[in-house]
């Protein structure tokens, strides 16, 4: 289910009242603009406590690790380039269906209408 409302306030009401009936919610939107009550629903909370979230730590940390190696061989320098860029792309894969996989878990998604 989709739930919307026209405010931040009005929409983190919805969860609060939501949260009380042990549904599986979604809030979306912007984490500082969320009361501090709803935090552990938005979706960077929900993603952080995901399984996927260590494997995307992990291919963070090794793009830093990649990226921090310093030589002065050209083709050296076009194997981490190529590295780093098969690194992001992996990390782009996993954090979708990360989210992809929050969306549909939840029972109810809900947002502002912007």
């Amino acid at each position: 289910v989709l739930c919307c409302a026209p405010s931040n306030i009005a929409v983190d009401n919805l969860v609060e009242r939501l949260a009380l009936c042990k549904q599986r919610i979604l809030r979306l939107g912007h984490p500082a603009r969320l009361l501090e009550s709803i935090q552990q629903h938005s979706l960077d909370a929900v993603l952080a406590r995901s399984d996927s979230a260590q494997i995307v730590a992990d291919i963070r940390k090794d793009i830093d690790q990649v990226k921090n190696k310093k030589t002065q061989d050209k083709r050296e320098k076009s194997n981490f380039r190529n590295e780093i860029k098969l690194l992001r792309k992996e990390l782009k894969e996993r954090e979708e269906a990360a989210m992809l996989e929050s969306l549909t878990s939840a029972n109810v998604v809900l947002a502002t209408n912007t």
